[in-house]
């Protein structure tokens, strides 16, 4: 059985907001491309994430072929809360559980708590020294301290004794010190990086393709446009198309390059709009290569391409893509590749063997609901009976009001109130509705997670909500496209081609 290498990249689906994509939400997970999966982990972390915002730009598999071709999950920001200087390395927090559960093999990562314990430390040097009156017998002292045998603590701890001092003075913070220490020159990232900026997303100007990738400057033919690290998936293929209930394969497929002979699958986890560009054969303005090794990206290692497909279960391949402009780019044109004779083969097929729906009611998401339904009344229990709501909807019940003192917190939200994408409230039943002289108001069954059930009167018309009910999204739908991208033959090294093509066949 091969190793997964998401198991250290992907997030919660819950907490990004799709738990409701699953009966069971707790085994729904997330890869988020580009900061989402390339800022690494450390308690000096200086960004937060704000939360996916769910958007299907009108693209749904009951008016178009295009719908559940790509994730409606959009938006995802990463925002700085700290100051964060030029050539400064961007951090996430991935939580302490996920350095704890990987104890043998990153045992040395300080965690929050021993940076509490690190600057009471600090702080207690200072006092020791301040009392000796400079003795000279500090750095000593200090690296008695560091030598100490808990390695996490040891590496939260300042390198010097100055450091220390300065720390347990105030005059400078422990976070500030051990970011020093994660900032590249300039000339360094021009050399061993790639550029994150020269793309940025849009609607795309092809039809059923949802956003595109345009360039954000004019570029030169031959410009390195970005370039991404990629996780390298043995066996993805039949792994992301094991499905069950005829549902499609994981929608990750589409955004991984592969290859019909090879059973590998690459993912472009860090690359900076690359899930964007979209395909079309005779416009195509970029092309997919290896990252050259001695142009300067030091993640790169061309010895994996030679590598048997069994060999490749190995966490720490290290193998790059470069996406390259074939021509000169002005600024704001859409970016294409062409993802090969195989994916536009099986792409047509698809628009042949799609159908529209009749009843489109039925597969309208739940969001497209909120908005359009916002004003109107919400339909009892006893009048969902001859009316009731499309089978892929269900009815939740702000989380507030669980609590005892809902009704002033709920009025405090005035007319905004948060939903947050990744609560989606309490199920409810809708037992009867009356009007006050402001507003329809409700009296409902709210079921909590304890089994129990709560009756509550007054509930206002911005406490009810519809979500969409599990596997009930175009995501999940039989018949949605699934197709790698295509890449080119000569990037695939014959050690890796250990499956036989219908082309091959033929």
């Amino acid at each position: 059985r091969y190793a997964t290498p998401f198991l250290d990249y992907w997030w919660s689906g819950l907490m990004m907001g799709m738990g409701q994509e699953s009966v069971n939400r707790m085994k729904v997970h997330a890869m988020s491309p580009g900061f989402g999966a390339a800022a690494n982990s450390h308690p000096t972390v200086n960004t937060n994430t704000a939360l996916p915002k769910w958007e299907d730009g009108g693209v749904r598999f009951a008016t178009s072929p295009g719908g559940g071709t790509f994730t409606p999950y959009r938006n995802l920001q990463t925002i700085a809360t700290e100051p964060i200087p030029a050539g400064g390395e961007v951090f996430k927090s991935y939580g302490t559980n996920w350095f704890e559960s990987r104890q043998h093999h990153l045992p040395d990562v300080p965690l929050p708590h021993h940076f509490e314990a690190a600057e009471k430390v600090c702080e207690r040097f200072a006092a020791i020294l301040t009392a000796m009156s400079d003795s000279p017998f500090q750095d000593d002292l200090w690296s008695l301290v560091r030598s100490l045998p808990y390695s996490r603590f040891a590496n939260a701890l300042p390198e010097t004794a100055e450091a220390a001092l300065q720390v347990g003075l105030g005059d400078v913070s422990l976070n500030s010190i051990h970011q020093r220490k994660t900032v590249h020159s300039q000339s360094f990232l021009r050399q061993h990086g790639r550029c994150q900026d020269n793309i940025r997303s849009g609607s795309s100007t092809l039809p059923h393709a949802g956003l595109g990738a345009f360039a954000a400057r004019s570029v030169r033919a031959g410009t390195v446009l970005t370039g991404s690290p990629v996780l390298v998936i043995p066996n993805g293929e039949s792994t992301f198309r094991r499905t069950k209930f005829g549902r499609p394969g994981q929608l990750i497929i589409n955004y991984c390059f592969g290859h019909a002979e090879s059973s590998i699958l690459l993912f472009p986890y860090a690359s900076g709009g690359v899930p964007y560009i979209n395909h079309n054969q005779t416009q195509a303005n970029v092309i997919v290569k290896w990252a050259e090794e001695d142009g300067g990206f030091a993640y790169h290692n061309s010895s994996w391409l030679s590598v048997e497909p069994t060999d490749t279960s190995s966490q720490n391949m290290k193998m790059a893509l470069d996406f390259v402009a074939t021509k000169a780019i002005q600024e704001g044109d859409e970016l294409f590749l062409d993802y090969g004779d195989d994916w536009e083969a099986a792409w047509q097929r698809h628009m042949q063997e799609w159908e529209p729906k009749q009843n489109d009611e039925q597969t309208t998401p739940a969001a497209t609901w909120n908005t359009q339904s916002s004003a109107t009344v919400v339909r009892t229990q006893e009048e969902q009976k001859k009316s009731p709501y499309p089978r892929n909807l269900q009815i939740r019940c702000h989380h507030v009001l669980i609590k005892d003192e809902w009704v002033a917190e709920m009025k405090s939200m005035e007319s905004d109130v948060l939903w947050p994408i990744n609560y989606k409230g309490a199920n409810c039943d809708i037992l009867r509705r009356h009007s006050n002289t402001d507003e329809e108001l409700y009296e409902v069954d709210l079921h909590l997670a304890t089994g129990n059930t709560r009756r509550i009167s007054g509930v206002p018309r911005k406490a009810i909500s519809f979500v969409d009910s599990p596997y009930s999204t175009d995501l999940h739908q039989p018949g949605v496209f699934r197709h790698h991208v295509g890449l080119p033959d000569d990037m695939v090294h014959h050690a890796w081609r250990d499956r036989q093509s219908s082309r091959s066949r033929g």
